[in-house]
This record gives structure tokens, sequence and C-alpha cells, in this order.
């Protein structure tokens, strides 16, 4: 990269593997021998594996920077007599702080689809509080603005908060070029959370969002705005809870009634999947994620419950059959057990050789198996 003009202005910062070099009035960064990006399962931030380079302005700060936006988008941050109407009908008899908050946010979570554009230089500004309310759609930037209103009508402190999902944000370079989403703060008496409407899987009030758990997020105040750690994953955040009831036929086939609970974030998948589909695609898709690991696996029964509340377990009650897994060897019965959900929780592809770290969340399985001879 090389960078000519008033390069006095100019800060930057260099990770793995980029070379920096003057040349009269040219500032110029080179990468050599480095390796192709690739998309790799459960690789880590792009920064940690692959040159990369930030530049900045070194005669801005974030506090500035925030105030710049803040006045860009001033008009959407006026008060909005839709915002108050539907406030008071939401909270409508309901007193306590936690629930008011957890009302409002759902609200938004589960009333409003989510429609992606990027945060950028050419779509910085949200639309006015009316009309994302009148479309019931928007990106992050509309959900956000309109979490932010709702909450500051009914007295509730919140803050908008910009984020980046796709890598680490560099404290020493100030920029709003660093982010691409934008999200809510909540002081809360000092403890602080982040909320992204966005995600419409799993519990936002209670979890960290999805893909930025430790990340640094731009909180915008109009007294000052500052950088701010977002919370770590919880150790049990990533949970999976499997209880089987196995009956073994003389033959080796395995019955198996199940009921497995997925919480947090292991949830996401299954609920992002089956929301949309009508009961007989749900087992459809269930029974494809099941023959995926165990192919001769048949489901016979299936139900789902809190499939639309977010803030709950996900609950899948299952009876499938599965043929050939177990034999009689020398008087003795031997086979594997049907392990399919730990195996889908911990699969990646096979790579010949791998070029990023690989991340995963933090995660729990339990798994209890009763079994039964017939």
């Amino acid at each position: 990269m090389v960078v000519s003009g008033a390069t006095d202005r100019l800060t930057y910062r260099t990770m793995e593997g980029i070379e920096f070099e003057r040349r009269g009035e040219l500032m110029v960064w080179e990468a050599r021998n480095s390796e192709a990006f690739r998309q790799e399962p459960y690789a880590d931030l792009p920064s940690s594996y692959l040159p990369t380079l930030i530049v900045g302005d070194s005669t801005t700060d974030w506090d500035k920077l925030g105030a710049e936006y803040l006045e860009t988008i001033s008009d959407t941050l006026m008060p909005d007599p839709a915002v108050t109407e539907i406030a008071e009908k939401l909270l409508r008899g309901i007193d306590d702080p936690k629930v008011r908050i957890r009302r409002l946010v759902e609200y938004v979570q589960s009333d409003f689809e989510y429609q992606a554009i990027v945060f950028g230089r050419r779509a910085w500004k949200p639309n006015m509080p009316a009309k994302i309310i009148s479309k019931k759609f928007g990106d992050c930037k509309d959900h956000s603005l309109l979490l932010y209103h709702l909450l500051r009508d009914r007295g509730i402190e919140a803050r908008l908060a910009l984020a980046n999902t796709a890598d680490i944000v560099e404290p020493d370079i100030p920029s709003l070029d660093q982010f691409n989403h934008m999200i809510v703060y909540l002081p809360d008496g000092g403890a602080g959370r982040f909320v992204d409407t966005t995600d419409k899987s799993n519990d936002v009030i209670e979890l960290p969002p999805v893909s930025l758990g430790g990340r640094l997020a731009l909180v915008l105040d109009e007294k000052r705005s500052e950088l701010k750690r977002i919370p770590e994953y919880p150790r049990d955040s990533h949970l999976i809870s499997s209880r089987s009831r196995v009956s073994i036929d003389t033959d080796g086939r395995l019955t198996i009634n199940e009921n497995l609970e997925l919480s947090g974030y292991a949830s996401i998948y299954f609920r992002a999947s089956l929301k949309y589909l009508d009961g007989r695609s749900q087992q459809e898709f269930v029974q494809t994620v099941l023959t995926g690991w165990m192919p001769t696996a048949q489901i016979e029964e299936f139900s789902i419950d809190n499939l639309e509340q977010a803030s709950s377990p996900l609950l899948l009650k299952l009876k499938y059959s599965i043929s050939g897994r177990m034999s009689v060897e020398q008087g003795k019965m031997r086979g594997r057990a049907p392990l399919s959900w730990e195996r889908w929780l911990l699969h990646a592809p096979h790579l010949d050789r791998r070029y990023s770290p690989m991340v995963f969340y933090p995660a729990k399985y339990l798994r209890e198996i009763v079994i039964i001879f017939a």
C-alpha cells in the first residue's frame, strides 16, 4: 500500500509481517511472502494471523469522532410521539425495571425484521423512528435507534454503540471506519451490558452479542464518547443437554427417546433454521442433521418447544431408530453409542493444512444415557 500527499497527519498500526518504508514523500507498506486468505471453519480473527494494516488520522480522538457522528444523526435522536405511544402500550401495568427492559428489548427483537446494510460512510444514518415503526424492518442502525428511543422514552438510560463483528478494534487508531455494526449499551448502574436486537434467536439481554464477546465498542455519549469492552462469553453460554433412553433389540436395532435442550449460543443454529419452517419441514431438517452423522437414523416422533422464546432453552423431543448400530460377536453385543449431537457440536471439515488458528465458543455438553435391553 502506498500513500502520498499530506501524510504528516497519518498514524498507523501494522500486524503480522508488514514492513514500512518512507520513500521521499511516500509512505509504503509491503507484505512479503504472505499466504492467501482462505475461508476456514472456526477461524480466529483475521488480524491474528494475516498481514494487517490500520491507518488513521492522528489529529482526532474517539470522543471527537463520537460527537461528530452524533451530530450527523442528530435529527433521528429527537423524541418521537410514535415511540411514546408504543412504549406506553408495551409497559402498561409493568413496574419491575428488569421486566420493563426485557419487554422493550423483546419487542424490537421479535417484531422487526432484520435487513442488513453494512455500516459505513455511505450508510451511517438510520431511518427516523416513526418510519422504522411503520415499515417493521430495518438494519442494525434502525434496530438500535428504535430500542434506544423506547428505553429513553421510559426513563431508562441507554446509549448507541458502534462495534466490529469481523475483527478487533485498534484503540490507538481512532476511526469510524473500524466499525461495521451498531448495538445498544445499557449502563445498568455501572455493570453495563450490550444488546443486539438484530439477533433473533438468542437471549440478547443476558448474553454478550454474537461475534462480539470481549471486543471493544465505541459508546456514543453527548458528554463523552469512549471505548468500552464488551463482556467475555460466560462459561456456560453454549450449553447442550441430552437425556436419552435407548432400547436395544436382539438384532442390534436401537430405539431412542431423547430430550434435547439447547441453551445460549447453542440454540441459535437450530432456532434460526426451524422458526421459519412448518412442522413437517422442521422434522425433515432435524432428520437431515441426524442422518449426517448416523445414516440409518429415522425419526418416528418429533416435537419442539420454546421456538419463539429466544430467552428460554430450545427443547426438542425425539423418538428415532437406528439400524446396524450394534452387532453380536462371540455371544457379546458390541457397537457405538449414538453420539450425533456431540459430533455436530465439535465437527470441523477435514483440511490437509490449516492456515488460521481455531477458536470455539466456551461450550458444555451434558449427556445422560439409560440403556435397556429388549
